[in-house]
Order: structure tokens, then sequence, then C-alpha cells
């Protein structure tokens, strides 16, 4: 059975996802999760690794495709 990419990542990582996905600037994404930008940027580079996924447009694809957040149609 393969890995699920998805299921690596950790819960903070999963936020930061969705946020990204969401269209948050890393320092509204540290105010709200109560974090540094320096941290944002450290989960945003694990994400981009785990998923093997190096721009943002590459990740809102894959939280679109996932369900992580819904398009307004």
């Amino acid at each position: 059975m393969v890995e699920d990419p998805y299921e690596k990542l950790t819960d903070r990582e999963k936020q930061v996802l969705k946020l990204i996905a969401e269209g948050y600037t890393h320092k509204e994404m540290a105010e709200l999760l109560n974090i540094s930008v320096k941290t944002v940027i450290a989960h945003q580079t694990n994400i981009s690794e785990k998923l093997d996924i190096h721009s943002r447009s590459g990740l809102l694809k894959f939280a679109i495709q996932r369900g992580i957040i819904k398009i307004d149609q």
C-alpha cells in the first residue's frame, strides 16, 4: 500500500497548509497561530518537502483536490 503523503504532515503543518491555500501571508499565519514568521516558513518548507510540491499554486491545487478547502462556485 502506498502511503498518503498528506498523512506525513503534522497537525500544525496541516493547519499551515490550509491557511496557505486560503491565501494568508506568512505574517498573517504567524499572528493567527501565535507563532513566529520564521516558524511559519519552516512549516511551509517541511510541507513542500513532504508533499514534493514547491510552489504556493501547487499547494493550493493540492488543497483543492484533497478537499482541504472548498472553492465557491
